[in-house]
């Protein structure tokens, strides 16, 4: 990786531009963007136009990850709490039966689905290091949390998203709500009534 043309927009933000170099001894071009958004968050984006091409099918990012990080979120899940030594698919799927649980799953003769398997899955995080990480991505990825942590998507030239800094667990979730958004309330009426939902119909 070569780097060049680093430009500086007044005290909060910084780019910089320059190339990939593949084992095929070709290159493709690359930007880096960052941005501080407040004393709290850091946006980012990485852009590589020809990542889903001819030469590459997916785009990551890789960075240190301390072998004491532990790594919660990614979503709706229902197993694992700790993600770190784990590859989390970023998909939403089938829950299954059992989730990988036996002799449960098997005796289900279906997709009983794994411990990761997730209805909403979401490329955001919190670690007990203080940190927080939002990925705003919609292609289908891989989050792996083994030795380093690498986020990886396909069919993506670029990927955006917030890297976020607080003292507690609960100021790095407000934080992230704050961010992406909380899901509105729910309407008076459904508190007086009966709702019925119909299964396989």
């Amino acid at each position: 990786m070569e780097c060049h043309n680093v430009e500086v927009f007044e005290t909060s933000a910084f780019s910089f531009q320059g190339k990939i170099h593949l084992k095929s001894e070709s290159s493709m071009d690359f930007k880096a963007s960052f941005k501080v958004i407040d004393e709290t968050r850091l946006s980012f984006k990485f852009e590589v136009p020809a990542a889903f091409g001819g030469r590459a099918n997916f785009l990551s990012v890789n960075y240190k990850s301390a072998d004491d990080e532990e790594i919660y979120g990614m979503g709706l899940q229902y197993t694992v709490w700790n993600f770190k030594g784990q590859d989390v698919p970023l998909v939403s799927t089938e829950g299954g039966v059992g989730r990988g649980l036996q002799p449960l799953t098997k005796m289900a003769g279906i997709d009983g689905g794994n411990e990761l398997s997730s209805y909403g899955s979401s490329a955001s995080y919190i670690t007990n290091k203080r940190r927080a990480f939002i990925f705003t991505s919609h292609h289908i990825g891989m989050a792996s949390f083994k030795e380093n942590t690498e986020m990886m998507f396909w069919h993506a030239t670029h990927l955006d998203g917030f890297l976020i800094s607080a003292p507690k667990p609960i100021d790095l979730t407000r934080i992230i709500s704050k961010t992406i958004g909380t899901m509105k309330p729910m309407p008076e009426w459904l508190q007086k009534g009966v709702v019925v939902g119909i299964v396989g119909g």
